[in-house]
């Protein structure tokens, strides 16, 4: 038989657990938020700079090629 002690408890518990979950379930969204956040600004920053960035390897690799001359 439960006593009245007992229902409080277990009606405590259930609230905490609730609890526990809806912020588990902010959290999970948040860090979606921000991840997706990121790779949004990663692309635009990628977009922004690839005509920059993409002749890079050309002229490392011409660059590697000519150690034997001098840049002077």
């Amino acid at each position: 038989m439960a006593t009245f002690t007992d229902d409080t408890d277990i009606q405590a518990r259930e609230k905490m657990v609730k609890e526990i979950a809806k912020t588990s379930d902010s959290i999970r969204k948040k860090h979606r938020a921000l991840k997706t956040g990121k790779m949004v600004e990663d692309a635009a920053l990628e977009r922004h700079f690839r005509p920059i960035i993409g002749p890079l390897p050309k002229l490392v690799d011409n660059t590697t090629d000519d150690t034997s001359s001098p840049l002077i």
